[in-house]
């Protein structure tokens, strides 16, 4: 079974082969966009090792089959790509591990070296069963001593200056990424600071106008929705554009958009800021009609769209 990614449904892409025939593969495919590129790439396990392969698509993707060309390369797929580094016992790495394998079979490895989310082992082979993706690891010494955790096999290689061993490398599927946050405690406040101020009366940007809501188009006609926050006198005013960002709408915007306010009114400075919904992504602004069903909207999006400039032109007398 082949998979790739996730379709625009949020649904695994996955295929296998039905037949090879002149130079080509036929496969059964699930969820496969299709208007899929030409180049796809694909992911599969074998034994409990991950492989990964390019092809191009010989036809369009009709009555759920998917034809591609034989690969010419096949690659092993070691996702092991952080900077690796010896161990070093006097900064808390460990020197020696115990491995539990399915079925009961455990080992003891040595460390060779350490990354921020796996670990290279020297094991013996033998000690080593000949399908194995899912393994144990228990920390003999170090900083984790006496600890355990899950890793997955990633890649194994015989150990050339040591005959019998092997190296192995692992994924650790279960690393601790961050401690517990430290929360400052402060004695309760009995007496007034003196120097807190008197606190100012409130202005009329919160408790006043209604959200305001602007509309313009682009060059193409195409509708652009946006908010205005704003404090002061609108002419010659600082405007701040803030165009969102992937995955948000215009109301993510909110907190941002406030801190600009507060800060510009707290130095008496007018200011106008416009949060807006690009076209073809979520939101109220232009989408293509067959982009609008819930999950599909950014099918249409590229990142080198233009900025505001091609998007609409805005002057603060429009709002």
């Amino acid at each position: 079974m082949f998979h790739r990614g996730l379709n625009t449904q949020i649904d695994l892409e996955t295929a296998q082969i039905d037949r090879i025939a002149n130079g080509e593969m036929i496969l059964e495919a699930r969820n496969f966009e299709i208007n899929s590129r030409d180049q796809i790439f694909l992911n599969f396990s074998l034994e409990g090792r991950p492989y990964f392969f390019a092809t191009a698509r010989t036809a369009p993707i009709e009555g759920g089959r998917l034809t591609v060309r034989i690969p010419a390369t096949v690659f092993y797929s070691e996702r092991r790509d952080r900077l690796r580094r010896a161990p070093d016992g006097r900064s808390g790495d460990p020197q020696r591990v115990k491995i539990g394998f399915e079925r009961g079979v455990a080992t003891e490895g040595f460390v060779t070296d350490v990354s921020p989310d796996g670990l290279g082992l020297l094991v013996e082979r033998e000690s080593l069963p000949n399908s194995v993706a899912v393994l144990a690891l228990k920390f003999l010494d170090g900083a984790e001593a006496g600890s355990q955790a899950q890793a997955q096999l990633r890649n194994w290689q015989p150990a050339v200056k040591r005959p019998g061993w092997v190296r192995i490398g692992v994924v650790r599927t279960n690393v601790k990424t961050t401690g517990p946050i430290k929360i400052e405690y402060l004695p309760t406040m009995t007496e007034r600071p003196s120097e807190v101020r008197e606190s100012e009366p409130a202005e009329t940007y919160f408790d006043s106008t209604e959200l305001q809501i602007l509309r313009f188009s682009n060059s193409k006609g195409e509708e652009i929705v946006g908010l205005v926050d704003s404090w002061g006198d609108p002419r010659g005013a600082t405007a701040v554009v803030i165009p969102n960002g992937w995955g948000q709408t215009k109301e993510a915007l909110l907190p941002l958009a406030r801190t600009i306010v507060a800060t510009f009114r707290e130095a008496r400075e007018p200011v106008c800021v416009v949060r807006f919904d690009g076209i073809r992504k979520r939101g109220e602004s232009h989408n293509d009609p067959s982009c609008r069903i819930p999950g599909r909207e950014y099918l249409h999006y590229v990142f080198s769209r233009p900025g505001m400039r091609q998007e609409g032109s805005l002057r603060l007398r429009d709002f």
